[in-house]
């Protein structure tokens, strides 16, 4: 699994650090009451570190090792914040404790799987992306929306959000108007809703999924329309004396396209690296995407039911290495 830790945009690492400084003072509290059980320690040093992690955590209840230990020694520990001493007793247990090399050594393992611990829900919290699947294909019952279904289930299953942009089912409109046209350049006036809510789509998800069938060498139709109405100047690049700068630069695109034509025919013909050119270099690279996979299922009309199963298994476990 790829750990992307560029993808940050949509991470409230505020919330992440306070997650993290919750479970800090947890595992010290409980910590110091399994101490304070061994020693033979008063109630209500038990209760201050009782009370630590009630306020810093509401669903302690839900720990498994706190409750258990708690509910069977002292039922009333909710009632520990009542005891204006108990804190002060607590840090008085602290400074005692801390003068005994046992105790520093065990403290110090503490501290550090705490900080592993941290660290390692940080960098799940930063894994996860929104992925947006566009898809273009007119049959519902095709074999690109059975791959669209499968990069889905397994998305969702690693913990990524994930939305679909089914073109066709939607109605999309893939033709550029008159008026759109006219307006390209500048893009003067009012863009349209459908293209506006595309747009919106693209700017919430951090890595795109296009899926569609190869025909005529190329995306379908609808795809291309897409795109050309969607990846408009202004919004995904801009263009003056100084040069064309892409402004999706913080996006990721991969792309899975199916084919009718075998493996040997495609690579004999060179049809592979000529659409990863146009879409790599004179779609994407133009708007600065990164193009982080292209795959192409080749020979897909002539395989059986069988087939097309180990087919959809094989994208399964690739788009697993993808994320």
């Amino acid at each position: 699994m790829c750990i992307r830790m560029n993808d940050r945009s949509n991470i409230n690492h505020k919330d992440v650090l306070n997650g993290i400084e919750n479970r800090t003072l947890i595992f010290i509290a409980t910590f110091f009451l399994s101490q304070k059980s061994q020693d033979g320690g008063n109630l209500s040093t038990h209760r201050a570190s009782a009370g630590l992690l009630k306020l810093r955590d509401p669903y302690f209840p839900l720990r498994t090792y706190g409750d258990q230990f708690l509910d069977k020694k002292y039922r009333n520990w909710s009632k520990a914040c009542d005891n204006a001493d108990a804190h002060s007793n607590f840090l008085s247990h602290i400074m005692k404790k801390s003068l005994n090399p046992s105790f520093f050594k065990k403290l110090t393992v503490v501290f550090f799987l705490t900080f592993l611990l941290g660290f390692q829900h940080l960098f799940a919290e930063t894994e996860k992306q929104h992925v947006l699947i566009i898809l273009a294909h007119p049959n519902p019952g095709s074999f690109n929306h059975a791959i669209s279904k499968t990069v889905e289930e397994r998305l969702i299953q690693r913990g990524h959000v994930v939305r679909v942009r089914d073109l066709y089912k939607m109605g999309f409109d893939p033709i550029l108007s008159l008026e759109e046209w006219k307006r390209y350049e500048s893009q003067a006036g009012e863009t349209p809703e459908d293209v506006k809510a595309e747009q919106a789509e693209i700017q919430w998800a951090t890595h795109l999924i296009l899926i569609y069938p190869t025909w005529w060498w190329s995306p379908p139709a609808m795809m291309k329309g897409y795109l050309d109405r969607v990846f408009t100047p202004v919004f995904a690049f801009e263009a003056d004396v100084a040069g064309i700068r892409g402004k999706l630069q913080d996006k990721k695109v991969s792309i899975i396209q199916t084919t009718g034509a075998d493996e040997s025919f495609i690579q004999k013909n060179g049809m592979d690296e000529s659409v990863r050119k146009l879409m790599g270099i004179g779609i994407f690279g133009f708007c600065g995407m990164q193009v982080a996979h292209h795959e192409f299922l080749m020979g897909i009309s002539g395989k059986s039911y069988d087939e097309l199963k180990v087919v959809l298994t094989e994208v399964d476990a690739m788009v697993g290495e993808w994320f």
